[in-house]
């Protein structure tokens, strides 16, 4: 029973530090990893000074319309051809309603800009609603904007989690197949001190 459960917190350690391994990777590199419903993101730019710094890591969870209000902040994918289609998180300024299609849109501005956003946003096109600017947020973002650099990935984590995987892998392996190793051990210890006491 011990073996399994020694097994079992190994094998869960690395699967822990791999998947930790790829959110690290995933965010420095600017892509959106989801996690039930919940994705880290970084704030590119000062739009939402000072509620929001630049290089700040935020969390954002996906939410029904109906829990979209005036003054909410949502992550949404903009328009604007001048973001190329990249995320952008702003304040949500008014609710409007399309004459035509009856469909509701979202108005949208950032805090420290005076102008309201171009590009009206829809629905389907909101990414999130955000929950809380993460702890020591914005000396994490701009530890991720350094991670971007391969070589300082690679080697402030990459090479430490790599060295970590390496040993807890050796571990499971030194329980599932050297672990009756001690009693053979013992075993031939025993027969020497056989030997001595008749000699």
């Amino acid at each position: 029973m011990k073996k399994i459960i020694a097994f079992l917190g190994e094998t869960l350690f690395v699967i822990v530090v791999t998947v930790l391994c790829s959110l690290i990777f995933a965010v420095s590199k600017g892509y959106h990893p989801s996690l039930f419903g919940y994705q880290i993101l970084r704030v590119l730019t000062e739009s939402m000074m000072p509620t929001l710094e630049e290089n700040t890591l935020i969390l954002i969870k996906e939410v029904p319309q109906a829990d979209i209000h005036v003054g909410d902040i949502i992550t949404f994918v903009s328009e604007d051809p001048t973001l190329l289609g990249f995320y952008n998180t702003h304040r949500v300024s008014r609710i409007e309603r399309d004459p035509d299609t009856g469909q509701e849109y979202y108005i949208t501005k950032g805090d420290i800009n005076t102008l309201e956003d171009l590009y009206p946003v829809y629905y389907e096109d909101v990414a999130g609603e955000l929950v809380c600017v993460l702890p020591l947020g914005t000396g994490l973002g701009r530890a991720m904007v350094k991670m971007a650099d391969n070589r300082v990935y690679f080697f402030a984590v990459m090479l430490p989690l790599l060295l970590c995987l390496v040993s807890y892998i050796w571990q499971i392996f030194h329980i599932l197949l050297l672990e009756d190793r001690p009693g053979e051990l013992s075993e031939s210890q025993e027969e020497q001190d056989e030997e001595d006491e008749e000699q």
